[in-house]
């Protein structure tokens, strides 16, 4: 597995870091969906230091795009990357909304869109959504965390920008529900599939047994 391989983002990662967590992750986030990374070109927003852009390329992705504004990470997504000898993964410094615009205003476009560990550490959720669909995103993955709240709820949190789990830019964020993650993504054009976890999970992973966390495959659908 390719986390056994590279144990080195364990110590790189900073957040989400613990060993037996990425596995887990990797199973939902990569495994499941093999055959759709396979040979096609991904783009990763929020890429950190680089970890799922470089599964991807590992698990046969034609070309990978990573964009992340912290500059160490891009660093270290840089390192792993150099490391693993990978020479079909691009990782690019800046604000990603911004990136997304100018790689649609380049006519950029990509088969799948990660979309993993971000969506609620920002307010803009419909402007990403659209920028996935934008980039001609035909499957989009997400991971995210969630509220525990009954129906389609955006809880505003306020976060601290300089703390690196956090957003780097967006000091007041929105963590929406797993329904509001579902109606959204639904508005944006995506027929979503919640994967079911797997056992065991292991202790590091538990959100995602709490309910507090989903894996979603967005598919898009046709334009009328």
């Amino acid at each position: 597995m390719f986390f056994d391989n590279n144990v080195q983002f364990s110590k790189t990662a900073g957040v989400g870091g613990d060993l037996a967590r990425l596995k887990y992750r990797h199973q939902l986030i990569i495994e499941r969906n093999i055959e759709t990374i396979h040979g096609a070109s991904v783009f990763d927003f929020a890429a950190h230091d680089g970890r799922w852009s470089l599964a991807a390329a590992t698990a046969g992705a034609s070309h990978v795009v990573g964009i992340e504004a912290r500059d160490r990470m891009v660093i270290d997504a840089l390192s792993h990357s150099k490391r693993l000898g990978l020479g079909n993964v691009e990782f690019h410094c800046g604000d990603g909304f911004r990136f997304i615009q100018d790689s649609i205003d380049r006519g950029d476009q990509y088969d799948v869109g990660f979309c993993l560990g971000f969506f609620y550490h920002t307010h803009r959720h419909m402007d990403l959504l659209a920028g996935y669909r934008g980039l001609g995103c035909r499957t989009l993955i997400m991971d995210t965390a969630v509220i525990k709240r009954p129906g389609p709820i955006i809880k505003l949190i306020r976060e601290d920008t300089a703390i690196e789990s956090n957003s780097a830019t967006d000091e007041l964020v929105g963590r929406p529900s797993l329904s509001a993650t579902l109606l959204m993504m639904d508005a944006a054009g995506y027929d979503t599939e919640v994967l079911p976890n797997h056992d065991p999970i292991p202790p590091s992973a538990m959100d995602y047994a709490a309910g507090q966390r989903y894996t979603i495959v967005g598919k898009l659908r046709p334009r009328r």
